[in-house]
C-alpha cells in the first residue's frame, strides 16, 4: 500500500498484535528456522512471556468462540476486568 492509499484509508494501516506486542520478528524468525528443518528446545519462555500471553488473550478475546463457555464455565468475559498483572498471574498459577 502505497502511503497516498494510506492516507486516504488510515483504517487499513492498523498494526498487527503481534507487531503490537513485538512478536512478529520472534515468530518470523522461528518460521524461517523451522522450515530448514531446525528443532526447537527451551520454548517455555517465549510461550510464558508476557507480551504472548497478552497477544494470546487479544486474539482470543475477538475470536466468535470466546463468548461459548469452556469446561470452567467461564467465557472470555470473566477475564475481561482483571488487570493485566492479575491476568499474568491466573496464568502462571492456574
Amino acid at each position: 500500500m502505497t502511503s497516498e492509499q494510506q492516507q486516504r484509508n488510515p483504517k487499513k494501516n492498523k498494526i498487527r498484535f503481534t507487531e503490537y506486542y513485538d512478536l512478529q520478528n520472534t515468530f518470523d524468525r522461528l518460521y524461517a528456522d523451522s522450515m530448514q528443518g531446525k528443532s526447537f528446545q527451551n520454548l517455555m519462555g517465549l510461550i510464558s512471556s508476557e507480551n504472548n500471553i497478552k497477544l494470546a488473550y487479544r486474539t482470543i478475546k475477538g475470536n466468535k468462540g470466546s463468548h461459548t463457555p469452556g469446561v470452567d464455565k467461564r467465557t472470555i468475559k470473566n477475564l475481561a476486568g482483571i488487570t493485566t498483572a492479575n491476568l499474568l498471574l491466573f496464568y502462571y498459577f492456574c
